[in-house]
């Protein structure tokens, strides 16, 4: 009997799934462009499995944060191809911001350094990608805007799979 290894391939590109120069205000949501997971070819299965989600993040706006809070990640999938789940984009807080709960994947935990010039990177690793289209939405929990009056908040993917020897 012979033994199937399976190890993890090596990330693709980064996909930039979100860059804006926005404000995102405490409780703000955004939402990313489609992107297209679903195997091109059923017999190789090659869309990906999973993904390694990084968010990067103005410095300016954590001189006031004195405990760690959270920017939340959340996965929204359209199965049929054309119909994601209900999700409100919106550029202030908003009460009740319709998000799908059962799209939540995890937050992000963003902490003060030490380093002043550079921005701050927290990352989501190992998120299951579903076989076809979805969005990544974020919403800011953090207390305070999210901005500095410079740089972008960016969302990026890293997507791989399970490969087998």
């Amino acid at each position: 009997m012979s033994t199937v290894k399976q190890t993890l391939s090596v990330p693709a590109a980064a996909v930039t799934l979100i860059t804006t120069a926005a404000d995102l205000v405490t409780g703000a949501t955004l939402l990313s462009a489609s992107y297209d997971n679903t195997p091109v070819d059923a017999a190789t299965n090659s869309g990906y499995e999973f993904a390694d989600f990084e968010l990067i993040v103005p410095l300016g706006f954590l001189s006031n944060i004195t405990v760690i809070k959270p920017v939340e990640l959340y996965i929204i999938g359209a199965p049929d191809g054309t119909n994601y789940g209900t999700w409100t984009t919106s550029s202030s807080a908003v009460a009740d911001t319709k998000m799908p709960v059962n799209a939540y994947v995890g937050a992000f935990l963003l902490t003060v350094e030490t380093n002043a010039s550079d921005p701050r990177r927290a990352v989501i690793r190992g998120v299951p990608l579903p076989p076809y289209k979805i969005e990544a939405g974020i919403r800011n929990n953090t207390g305070q805007t999210l901005d500095d009056g410079a740089s972008h908040i960016v969302l990026k993917m890293y997507p791989y799979s399970l490969k087998q020897e």
